[in-house]
This record gives structure tokens, sequence and C-alpha cells, in this order.
């Protein structure tokens, strides 16, 4: 008997440690605002220590059951299935704000970039990113005739990008030269998508 109440205490902690790991490592790429080049790597280990605890777990756990035919046996495998439901939730709600895009933009420098996606709900992501790694803007905008006003408190590279951006039939315009006019060849984002 204390055998089985032990074999349950361990399983169902193995289960919460397996679910935190996951869980936690989703909930931080959720609110990220940076990246970096081996995040993929990292996503990699959590996802693979999730996996590497819960499997034997929920083996271990369905195997006790058929042999003391006890219900408890089942509350590791319900936290896992928990934590995979609200991990998929996680993970939809961020291709779910990627699907709202009316309008992507993308500027190519070789070594560095910005991506520009304006959404349904006047929300924006703006990525300005080098070969390492880069950082997420997020914030609301308008749009007056071909003229995007965002709203945004940090600088973009030194202010390399205005708050103030123009839209043409293919290209979004974010760079003043130095006569402050819009540089439309090479500072301009190509639009990809538009709605």
């Amino acid at each position: 008997m204390k055998n089985n109440t032990t074999r349950k205490i361990i399983l169902t902690t193995l289960s919460i440690v397996s679910a935190f790991v996951v869980l936690r490592h989703e909930i931080l790429n959720l609110n990220k605002t940076e990246w970096f080049i081996f995040d993929s790597f990292e996503t990699l280990f959590w996802y693979g220590l999730g996996i590497l605890i819960a499997i034997p777990t929920t083996i271990n756990a369905v195997k006790s059951y058929k042999r003391s035919n006890s219900k408890t046996y089942f509350i590791p495998v319900i936290i896992l299935g928990f934590a995979t439901i609200l991990s998929l939730g996680l993970q939809f709600v961020q291709s779910e704000n990627d699907s709202s895009v009316i309008l992507w933009a993308h500027y190519d420098g070789d070594t560095n970039g910005l991506t520009l996606k304006l959404r349904e709900d006047k929300t924006y992501r703006l990525e300005n990113y080098s070969i390492l790694g880069g950082d997420f803007i997020e914030g609301n905008y308008r749009i007056m005739n071909d003229t995007i006003y965002m709203d945004r408190k940090e600088p973009i590279g030194n202010d390399f990008m205005n708050d103030k951006l123009v839209i043409t039939k293919d290209k979004v315009l974010f760079y003043l030269d130095k006569n402050g006019e819009y540089e439309t060849g090479f500072f301009s984002m190509r639009i990809i998508e538009k709605k």
C-alpha cells in the first residue's frame, strides 16, 4: 500500500514537472520581445525534456492502473493531457495573430532587416533583426489615405525608421533621406501581402 502511494506521488510529480517545463517555455515565448539565432535549440531542449519525462510517466501510470485498478493513476495522464491542450492553445493564439494580417511588408538589408505586419484589429508587429537575432515591437496604428501612423515608444536602430510610413503600390516607405524625403529605393519595404 505504501509502495502504491509513493508511486502515485512520484508519477504525479513527474507529470507536473513535464507540464511545467513545456508550458513555462510556451508562455515565455508568447510574451517574448527578442529572439536569438539559437532559440530553436532551446525550444527543442525544453520540449525534448518534457517529452522525455511525459512518455515514461504515462506508460508507468497506465501499467500501474492495470495492475491495481486504482483510478488515481489517471491523475498524471490528466495533468499531461491538460498541459498538451493548453500548449496547443497557446500556439493557436500565436498563429491566429498571424492569420489576421492585412499588410505584410519586408526590408532585407543583407545582414539586417525589418518586417512589418499590420493586423485587422489595428495592432502591428514590427521585427527588427540581424544575422544573430532581433527584437519585436508591438503597438497600435491607424491609416489615413496612404499613410500609416504608428504609436511606438522604442526607437528602431537609432531612429532608423519613422513613426509615419507611406504605402505605395508595391512598397512601404519608412526611411527619410538627408533632404527629409522618403527613400524609394534600397531603404524601403517590399509588400509581400496586402488585403
